[in-house]
């Protein structure tokens, strides 16, 4: 089985959503709406399809005022562009010492 079809499983509250293509980030709309809490970064990856998908999925999170939780790959993705979240309260970013 896939990380996340195993996390899902052990963890019945977590919905996880494998969606990293723009065609993909289509789908990702229907469960905006049921959303409470969106956490970005593990095991994103660096692509850069990826990185504007996952743009454009903040940019969703923030006009519906979901909390937004940033670690890993995500933090990356701040870095080449802070605007992103800067003025967000709902915002929460988690680096390590080496990140």
């Amino acid at each position: 089985k896939q990380w996340y079809q195993r996390r899902v499983r052990d963890s019945p509250d977590i919905m996880v959503l494998p969606i990293l293509s723009r065609t993909g980030a289509n789908q990702f709309n229907k469960w905006l709406d049921r959303t409470h809490a969106m956490i970005i970064g593990p095991g994103l990856g660096r692509d850069e399809e990826t990185m504007i998908v996952t743009s454009e999925w903040i940019h969703l999170a923030k006009q519906k005022n979901i909390p937004i939780i940033i670690d890993a790959d995500g933090l990356h993705l701040i870095t080449e562009n802070p605007g992103i979240i800067r003025g967000y309260p709902d915002a929460i970013l988690t680096p390590n010492v080496v990140e």
